[in-house]
């Protein structure tokens, strides 16, 4: 499948199992996407501060060391109500992520899943 990505859209990656935050991120940037990776939600909303207008995705997961990916959604959502949010969780869909947290995320996907899968979900979302 093609895929077309407008010109360096900025996706932030925020996944602390290091080897799917890598497969995950080569993919990525083999779409043509600027990527950037963080082992968990401290360093990414860290980075998000400086850099929240310039981003055109987070995708995170959910159960990672420091906040959660349910808090970092809800941070991001207080710097930018706009700023498009993906889930990627082993333990929560969208049937049994807690309901007060369904607001802050744009799409869950449930691992494990297909890295074009992936993709094209993201292209769906991507601002």
């Amino acid at each position: 499948m093609i895929r077309t990505v407008s010109a360096q859209k900025h996706i932030f990656v925020v996944e602390d199992n290091g080897m799917l935050r890598e497969m995950i991120s080569t993919f990525l940037l083999k779409e043509g996407y600027v990527v950037s990776v963080f082992p968990d939600g401290e360093k990414a909303l860290e980075a998000v501060r400086s850099t929240i207008s310039k981003i055109a995705l987070v995708l995170t997961d959910f159960s990672m060391p420091g906040i959660t990916g349910g808090e970092l959604a809800q941070a991001l959502r207080q710097l930018d109500p706009n700023c498009p949010v993906v889930l990627l969780s082993g333990e929560y869909s969208e049937k049994t992520l807690p309901q007060e947290l369904v607001e802050y995320f744009d799409k869950i996907i449930h691992k494990p899943f297909e890295m074009d899968f992936l993709i094209d979900e993201l292209c769906r979302i991507v601002r």
